[in-house]
C-alpha cells in the first residue's frame, strides 16, 4: 500500500510539499525549503502548490493572489468589489 501526503499551512508558500510513503520509505518527494532559500520561481510554484492544497480550485484572486502567485491587497479588494 502506497500513501501519498499533501500537506500546507497558513503561511501559503512555506511549510508545504507533497510525499509518497511504502513500505515505511518517503519517495517523490516535493518539500518547500525556508521562504529566504527560495528563488523567486521557487516562491510562485510553492506558493500555488499550497493555495491548491488548501483551497483546491478556487480562485486566486478571491484570496489575494494575482496571475504571478504574489498576494497584493488590491487584488483581493478588486474581487470583493466585483463579487
Amino acid at each position: 500500500m502506497t500513501f501519498a501526503i499533501q500537506f500546507a499551512d497558513e503561511d501559503t508558500g512555506s511549510n508545504c510539499g507533497t510525499y509518497r510513503i511504502k513500505d515505511g520509505a518517503k519517495f517523490d518527494e516535493d518539500i518547500a525549503p525556508r521562504w529566504p532559500d527560495q528563488s523567486d520561481e521557487d516562491k510562485r510554484r510553492y506558493t500555488e502548490m499550497a493555495f491548491r492544497i488548501r483551497y483546491g480550485d478556487a480562485d486566486p484572486a478571491s484570496h489575494g493572489y494575482g496571475p504571478d502567485w504574489v498576494y497584493s491587497e488590491d487584488v483581493y479588494e478588486a474581487y470583493e468589489a466585483a463579487n
